[in-house]
């Protein structure tokens, strides 16, 4: 068994929270997700591949999301979340990304 070799130095193992939009601007289901050991809320990852994995022809599956900022935990909050904030990390990152995936691909075993 080879040894094992971080593919990023930012990769984390995280439990993600699947949840609808909406939800994410009610701060009682976010402290609900603290509760639970839930540190990431999502909107895409988790529907994918629960249908990747229970469809006709079920398929291994990687989840891979770019967390790309906090959740307010009070209204009070002055640093409100837009698309625009989101959109510019998600470009801050892109190398990072490109680079993680690049190498996964090169290390997957198609065996």
């Amino acid at each position: 068994m080879a040894a094992y070799r971080p593919v990023c130095a930012s990769l984390v193992r995280l439990v993600l929270c699947l949840l609808h939009v909406f939800i994410l601007l009610v701060i009682a289901p976010l402290k609900v997700m603290i509760l639970a050991s839930c540190v990431v809320a999502g909107m895409s990852t988790c529907p994918e591949v629960i249908v990747a994995r229970h469809g006709q022809r079920p398929m291994r599956c990687l989840g891979l999301s770019l967390i790309t900022n906090h959740c307010a935990m009070d209204y009070e909050c002055q640093s409100a979340v837009n698309h625009d904030n989101v959109l510019d990390v998600a470009d801050q990152r892109a190398a990072d990304l490109q680079c993680f995936v690049s190498t996964l691909i090169a290390r997957v075993s198609l065996d």
